[in-house]
């Protein structure tokens, strides 16, 4: 990260209280250069924040690739469990304080496609009003698009809308 966009990143964030040891700044600009220091940076805010993620905050292996399996085999267009997903699913998955607050965060054996078929639900807001996910054209593409650092968003909609 250029020192240009650290500086403003500290001005950004100048307010908000630092807790423990965690600089704030600095872990979320670090957090910015890879995705296992966007994970490190998620165990340091949560240690300075919250309770601490154990193991028995996520979920195992075993379980995120029965889950896999199962959403492949219930949905054939869906080749399987996106990779953020099954890392963040494995670091704090379990974390209702972490994951749901309003809207919920769904278990990886509960995912499914929206009724258009064309996005894989991950979040559901409290009275079913809206539904976050990804595109199962984007799941495709999961690895290539990692290979090469591009950046994809989910999609958000009331439930049966186009994405």
């Amino acid at each position: 990260m250029r020192l240009a966009d650290k500086r403003r990143l500290a001005l950004t964030w100048q307010h908000v209280p630092v807790a423990g040891e965690l600089d704030l700044v600095d872990a979320l600009a670090s957090a910015l250069e890879d995705q296992h220091r966007a994970w490190e940076f998620i165990r340091r805010f949560v240690a300075a924040w919250h309770k601490p993620l154990v193991a028995m905050d996520g979920w195992s292996r075993s379980e995120l690739r029965a889950a896999a399996r199962d959403l492949s085999a219930r949905f054939p267009t869906v080749p399987g469990l996106p990779a953020a997903l099954a890392e963040m699913y494995a670091l704090l998955g379990r974390r209702a304080d972490l994951t749901s607050n309003q809207d919920r965060l769904l278990d990886p054996t509960e995912l499914c496609l929206d009724t258009t078929g064309e996005v894989l639900v991950v979040r559901r807001e409290n009275q079913g009003c809206a539904q976050w996910g990804i595109r199962v054209d984007d799941l495709r593409h999961d690895e290539r698009s990692r290979r090469r650092g591009e950046r994809r968003g989910l999609v958000t909609g009331a439930p049966g809308t186009q994405p």
